[in-house]
């Protein structure tokens, strides 16, 4: 999908949480850090999910399993020794 710039312009200002938040904002501002406001378009069931790729893969095969339950068989991958490269 695209936007003439004027549509993608009138898209962000709409966008309440296009500014840095307030420090007095507990829910995007907390210790120093800001946090975005995601509100997700979709759900994974719960189940088998298959991943594959780079750290980010890593990171949330972390969060879904430690804090989702979702189970991974490509956690109980391990790469032979004499495969990797130093």
């Amino acid at each position: 999908m695209q936007f003439k710039s004027d549509k993608a312009l009138a898209n962000a200002l709409k966008n309440k949480f296009r500014k840095y938040p307030s420090k007095n904002d507990n829910k995007r501002f907390s210790n120093g850090i800001i946090f975005p406001n995601i509100n997700p378009k979709f759900k994974i069931s719960r189940g088998k999910v298959f991943t594959i790729g780079s750290c980010f893969a890593r990171h949330i095969e972390e969060i879904l399993t430690t804090y989702e339950g979702f189970y991974l068989p490509t956690l109980k991958f391990k790469v032979p020794k004499e495969r990797m490269v130093s």
